[in-house]
Parts: C-alpha cells; sequence; structure tokens
C-alpha cells in the first residue's frame, strides 16, 4: 500500500490528499484558473476524512523535493510523477505518512518545476 500524504489543516489535523491518476486530471479539467497555484491544487484534491495531528511524531527534518515538468509532459504528469517521488523517499526513509508543505508550482520556464517541503510521519 502506498505511503498516503496530508497536508496540514487550519485545526491542527491532517487532510489526507487523492494521488489517484483521475483525481489529478480531474483537477485540472475542473479546476481552471483556481489550480494555477499550489495552494489550489491542494484544495482541489483534499479528502474529506481528516486525523488530528496529535497521532503522528516527525521523523527527521523536513526536506525539498522536486520535480522538473519537460514541455513534452503535461502538468497532471508531472504533478503524479512528484507524488510518486514523494512516496518514494517516504518508503525508502521508512515513514508510514508523509505530510506536504508549500506546494509551488513555477511555470516561469520552458521547464516547469514543482516542488514541496515534506515532513516524513510516523504514528505515536
Amino acid at each position: 500500500m502506498a505511503v498516503p500524504i496530508y497536508i496540514l489543516g487550519k485545526s491542527q489535523d491532517y487532510t489526507t490528499i487523492k494521488t489517484d491518476e483521475n483525481s489529478i486530471k480531474n483537477v485540472f479539467l475542473r479546476g481552471g484558473f483556481r489550480v494555477l497555484s499550489g495552494k489550489g491544487i491542494l484544495d482541489y484534491l483534499q479528502d474529506d476524512s481528516s486525523i488530528s495531528a496529535r497521532n503522528f511524531i516527525y521523523y527527521g527534518l523536513a526536506q525539498e523535493i522536486k520535480t522538473s515538468v519537460e514541455r513534452k509532459e503535461t502538468m497532471p504528469v508531472g504533478l503524479g510523477n512528484f507524488f510518486e517521488n514523494i512516496i518514494t523517499y517516504a518508503e525508502d526513509h521508512g515513514a508510514e505518512q508523509v505530510a506536504l508543505q508549500n506546494l509551488q508550482i513555477d511555470y516561469s520556464r520552458g521547464v516547469s518545476e514543482i516542488s514541496g517541503l515534506v515532513q516524513l510521519l510516523i504514528n505515536k
């Protein structure tokens, strides 16, 4: 089973984000201009369930993960690759969950870049 990716909500709880291919495609199909920002994308990918942050312990330091999106790739493919890189990083380090912070999308160059801070989490 893949490592779940969470984002921290306003009430200090974690919300799961959907990282499957269909959810990612739908973000870009239905979101319009609101998904041009990292926050806009995460708003669309949030699941309805939440878990208290008190259930987890940080594991190591937050690490920046970056993924380049080549011109020949679509942004949904690039975002899917970004999430796969996060899951691989977490699995390589034995984390049970991971929190994504500050999703950034840089459209300014010929090669776009997706980045974010990743905090590994383990159950208390």
